[in-house]
């Protein structure tokens, strides 16, 4: 309640606090409201009434893993007298809100110890929360590993997002925005290696090491290796999958050359009418075969 305003300048106070971007409160010792303003139906999607029907509603709201740091700070304002946190308060559809909640002690006649009177104010800062942990999510897994390229897919998992690549050939290239991997993909996908993938993708889990081929904007055909993490918003609900691009063209080309090499050197030995001595000091193996 307002009291020594005249009734306009009550009324303009009034209707400041029912449309600010602030919730006004005030308690009786730790959160027993005894006033709260009306826009806190718009933050938290249940009437004020509520709030001061039920002495523990408040509390009730906090999300179970911060109450104890919340009863922590207000311990401390008889001695600070004011405190900010942050904290989060469940709304009525169930999703978590983070409040930044700035607290007053104002103290009773005599100067008592005690806590006569909280004022305080809330803030939703949800969305400045929910971007800091998806930067720092980004920052955390663009950092797992020294990647040619960083990516990100939307929930249908097509393209929305790529670094630009390094000098290797195989930058982003805006004609995949909008496709998914497979899409994009030089090789057959109708296998049991990318029906494996796609159910990673389809049932929200992390992959590593997913090696496919596509071909770069020069027209050379690469080994792209990608390894990605789910990303959930803070109601739990599936966005997509973010993570790292590697080009491996140069080891897998090693790899076939290796390949190729063993099997002329099988064909030699097998078909050869003479006794044949290989030795191999990197390995330290000896092949021996005798003609007849």
């Amino acid at each position: 309640m307002l009291v020594g305003l005249d009734d306009d300048t009550r009324h303009h106070e009034t209707r400041v606090l029912e449309n600010g971007p602030a919730v006004a409160y005030s308690a009786r010792g730790l959160y027993r409201t005894t006033y709260i303003s009306p826009n806190v139906s718009r933050f938290l999607g249940y009437p004020a009434e509520m709030f001061l029907a039920d002495p523990d509603f408040w509390a009730d709201l906090i999300h179970p893993d911060d109450r104890d740091r919340v009863a922590a700070g207000l311990a401390r304002l008889p001695e600070v007298g004011h405190i900010h946190h942050e904290y989060r308060m469940r709304h009525k559809s169930g999703a978590w809100r983070w409040v930044r909640d700035q607290v007053n002690l104002v103290r009773g006649d005599g100067n008592t110890a005690n806590i006569d009177h909280l004022a305080g104010f809330w803030i939703d800062v949800t969305a400045d929360i929910l971007a800091l942990e998806e930067s720092e999510d980004r920052l955390s897994d663009y950092a797992e590993s020294a990647a040619d390229w960083f990516w990100e897919t939307d929930e249908h998992f097509r393209f929305v997002e790529a670094s630009s690549g390094s000098d290797i050939g195989v930058p982003f290239n805006e004609s995949y925005r909008g496709k998914t991997r497979a899409e994009i993909a030089d090789e057959e996908t109708d296998n049991q290696k990318w029906r494996d993938h796609q159910a990673a993708l389809e049932n929200h889990q992390a992959f590593r090491d997913f090696v496919y081929t596509r071909i770069d904007s020069a027209g050379r055909r690469r080994h792209i290796r990608v390894s990605g993490r789910p990303v959930f918003d803070d109601n739990g609900v599936f966005r997509g999958h973010r993570g790292a691009g590697y080009d491996v063209t140069r080891q897998a080309e090693v790899e076939q050359t290796v390949i190729k090499s063993e099997a002329r050197f099988r064909t030699l030995i097998e078909n050869s009418n003479q006794g044949i001595l290989a030795v191999c000091r990197t390995l330290g193996w000896i092949s021996l075969r005798i003609a007849g």
